[in-house]
C-alpha cells in the first residue's frame, strides 16, 4: 500500500509555503503528507522549506539550475545546524514540466522543458566537490539517498524499493563510472 502524500509545486510569491504551515498549525495533517517541490528557487523559500523539514515534512528539491543549484541546496540541506532527518529530502527532475521565459513585464516569451537526465547532472555534481570549497564532496551512498531512499520511504514503499535487498523489488540502474562521470549503464 503506497502513502497519500499532498505534493505541492511552489512559487517564489509572498506568502512562500504559508498553506502548508497553516494546515500543520490548524488541522491534524501529519507533517509526512507534505512534500513540496522547487523549494531550490530561492534561498528564502529554501530555507523556509528547511523549517518545515525539522518539523517532518519532506521537501524536494528541482533538479534545474535555474534556482539554487540542487547540489547545493541538497549539501546545505545535509549540513544544517538542526539536524535535520537525513529522509527529509528528495530530487525530482521534472522531466516534461514546462519552465517559461519572462519578459521583465511579466509576459510569456518562451518555453523549455524538464529533462530526466538533469537527475545523473546533479548525482555527478554531489560526488565532486562544489566550486565554493573542497572536501564537500558526498559519498555514493549519500548522494543517492534524495533520489532513492527517500522517496521510497515517503511513498511507505521502503519494504520493496529504494534499495537492494532479500524480498525487494529489482528494479534498478545500474551505473558506472568515477565520481563525477557516473553513466548508466543499464536498467
Amino acid at each position: 500500500n503506497k502513502a497519500g502524500v499532498f505534493h505541492l509545486h511552489v512559487g517564489t510569491g509572498k506568502p512562500g509555503l504559508h498553506v502548508i504551515r497553516r494546515a500543520l498549525e490548524e488541522t491534524e495533517i501529519p507533517a509526512r503528507i507534505f512534500n513540496p517541490t522547487h523549494v531550490n528557487r530561492n534561498d528564502a523559500l529554501l530555507e523556509e522549506a528547511f523549517q518545515l523539514a525539522a518539523r517532518g515534512c519532506t521537501v524536494d528539491v528541482t533538479c534545474c539550475d535555474c534556482f539554487v543549484s540542487p547540489p547545493e541546496a541538497v549539501r546545505r540541506y545535509l549540513r544544517d545546524p538542526r539536524g535535520l532527518p537525513r529522509r527529509g529530502i528528495t530530487c525530482s527532475s521534472d522531466a516534461g514540466g514546462s519552465f517559461p521565459a519572462f519578459d521583465s513585464e511579466g509576459r510569456a516569451v518562451g518555453m523549455t522543458f524538464g529533462k530526466c537526465n538533469g537527475l545523473l547532472s546533479v548525482l555527478n555534481r554531489l560526488l565532486l566537490d562544489s566550486a565554493e570549497g573542497a572536501g564537500d564532496a558526498l559519498p555514493l551512498e549519500q548522494a543517492l539517498l534524495p533520489f532513492t531512499e527517500n522517496w521510497a520511504s515517503i511513498l511507505r514503499l521502503e519494504k520493496r524499493k529504494g534499495g537492494i535487498g532479500v524480498g525487494m523489488d529489482a528494479d534498478m540502474v545500474v551505473l558506472e563510472g568515477p565520481a563525477g562521470g557516473v553513466k548508466v549503464r543499464d536498467v
